[in-house]
């Protein structure tokens, strides 16, 4: 009994990456971007993490950082498919390519990082951000946190998700990036 406890457990906890990289990519997919670039976003994310999180000796600098790569990395992801027009899958397999050569080099180039232990966070802020998650999943779903506008909404009923997402995306890169080349 202990053998399939100790199986189901393992389950659980190991996949949980791939659960949230494949929630990330439904989130992408309903936006109208195929977004095949997820492993590469959480291996570069996860490298940035260990660095600085042994550089540092902090956990919550480490995870702030990993945060920090992945928000980088997914805007060059949009970047090049929204602003620039490149294929998605071309995209996705290019920063996958990247960080796989990337976390590589550095893996090799910084000896030290695999003889030090690297900092983690205790269980109770696993638990903390699970129970702030649930809360601010229940009250979203009762609408209690809803922030959409009456236009926004309006245009959410009119055009659909799936096409409003994508034209903001669009509109957001455009105008975060002055001077790019218009679709």
């Amino acid at each position: 009994m202990t053998d399939i406890w100790l199986l189901v457990s393992s389950t659980v906890v190991l996949s949980a990456p791939l659960v949230l990289a494949a929630l990330g990519g439904l989130c992408s997919e309903r936006s109208g971007v195929i977004n095949i670039a997820l492993e590469g976003i959480m291996l570069t994310s996860a490298c940035v993490t260990a660095i600085v999180g042994v550089a540092t000796g902090s956990a919550l600098f480490g995870a702030a950082a990993g945060v920090g790569s992945a928000i980088v990395v997914s805007l060059l992801h949009a970047l090049l498919t929204q602003a620039y027009s490149i294929d998605h899958i071309v995209s996705g397999m290019a920063i996958n390519a990247v960080a796989i050569g990337g976390t590589n080099f550095l893996a090799k180039s910084l000896p030290k990082l695999s003889s030090q232990k690297v900092p983690t966070f205790g269980v109770v802020w696993y638990w903390g951000l699970a129970f702030a998650a649930v809360v601010w999943l229940g009250t979203r779903g009762a609408g209690l946190g809803s922030s959409r506008s009456a236009t926004t909404q309006r245009s959410l009923d009119r055009w659909g998700s799936t096409r409003f997402a994508s034209a903001t995306l669009h509109s957001l890169v455009r105008e975060c990036w002055r001077g790019s080349p218009a679709r």
